[in-house]
């Protein structure tokens, strides 16, 4: 008898449809069964018993079902002003051990996965989605997140850019050697840093802090008031560089920066600039025993609604995610705030044409309620 396994990616994100293992015994009947114990960071966390298929003989599990509930979804909060961090527990190595059992709950053989490894990443099936494309293997090498474009902030906003670093394997070495950041001034002039990069063996995201005030901590008034825009790109890897519109319009009273998970794992940002209002929905109890009623209890809830800028169709494909994120935190007068967007819907059109800009209306909540004096 022979066990033959499926090959799975040595690095994916924990949520797919395509981390499917199959297990298969030449010489398995409808009374074998299958035994898949999942083990991660050496722990074994879940035993799965699944009769063999009775056409095929094989099983299959799903194995995101499993690994997807080890991540709890955050936004990654930085400990210093130090542009470049490893974030723990960001890429998870686990393994898979599968065990054959006959009718009679007699072990036959065994076999078992190498070591792989996970990211808290969501990929759907219709989605196109390569592996490669985030791993800095070539000039190709992409940040977590897709939105691959300009993007537009204050001058007091946060930005922040991920990406994976760290061997997996043959063909799947994340060699990221840094950054390189480009500034553009209003004079035409231009100038650029380097903040370099760490081995390859660490396996982790990396969080890259690329707002002004943490770029001119490590190179002072490098942005400035003169800065125009500033590129961000892979330090041996330019072909995939993100642009940062820095808006110093003074007329400006108020800007909400956005920083939330995007579905590759990794954080993005923004910064909207427009037009905002409160709601407050207002709920009340009374006490019917007095006369005249006696208000004994008032809650309030703010929704606060703000218009994005003006987007091109790829900004606005960007921004789509913000919407859907699990978790979103909220830059706004001087203060971080933990937020959730409660829009029913968003309309993102495959096509544009080429003339015309989108805008969209955020609402969203505070994570916290409002306090009033209680009678």
């Amino acid at each position: 008898m022979a066990l033959t396994l499926s090959t799975l990616p040595p690095i994916y994100p924990a949520y797919s449809s395509n981390l499917i293992l199959n297990a298969s015994s030449t010489g398995a009947t409808t009374k074998t069964y299958y035994q898949f114990r999942t083990y991660i960071n050496s722990v074994l966390t879940d035993t799965f018993n699944y009769f063999a298929d009775p056409i095929t003989f094989d099983a299959t599990i799903n194995l995101s079902t499993v690994l997807s509930t080890f991540f709890e979804s955050a936004v990654y909060a930085v400990t210093g002003n130090t542009c470049m961090e490893f974030i723990p527990d960001s890429v998870i190595p686990y393994q898979v051990l599968v065990y054959v059992y006959d009718s009679g709950n007699t072990f036959v053989e065994s076999g078992a996965t190498p070591t792989l490894y996970m990211f808290n990443g969501c990929v759907n099936s219709e989605e196109n989605f390569t592996m490669s494309d985030y791993l800095h293997l070539d000039t190709n090498a992409k940040f977590l997140t897709n939105w691959q474009t300009t993007r537009e902030i204050r001058p007091d906003s946060y930005a922040y850019i991920q990406t994976l670093n760290g061997n997996y394997g043959s063909g799947y070495t994340s060699d990221f050697q840094g950054i390189v950041v480009r500034r553009y001034q209003a004079d035409l002039s231009t100038s650029a840093v380097t903040i370099t990069g760490a081995s390859a063996s660490v396996k982790a995201i990396i969080n890259l802090d690329v707002s002004p005030n943490s770029l001119n901590v490590l190179f002072p008034n490098f942005i400035d008031s003169n800065t125009s825009y500033y590129t961000v790109e892979s330090r041996f890897r330019p072909q995939n560089l993100i642009t940062i519109n820095i808006n110093t319009e003074n007329k400006l009273t108020k800007s909400y920066n956005f920083l939330y998970m995007n579905r590759l794992g990794g954080l993005d940002f923004f910064t909207a600039v427009k037009t905002s209002e409160n709601n407050y929905k207002v709920t009340r109890n009374q006490l019917e025993q007095f006369v005249p009623k006696k208000t004994y209890y008032t809650q309030s809830q703010r929704t606060t609604s703000v218009q994005t800028q003006f987007l091109t169709a790829a900004q606005a494909d960007g921004l789509k995610e913000l919407f859907t994120a699990s978790a979103i935190k909220l830059w706004f007068n001087g203060k971080m705030n933990d937020v959730k967007i409660v829009n029913a819907s968003v309309q993102v059109l495959d096509r544009y044409p080429k003339d015309k800009f989108i805008q969209y209306v955020i609402d969203f909540e505070y994570n916290y309620r409002n306090f009033n004096q209680q009678f």
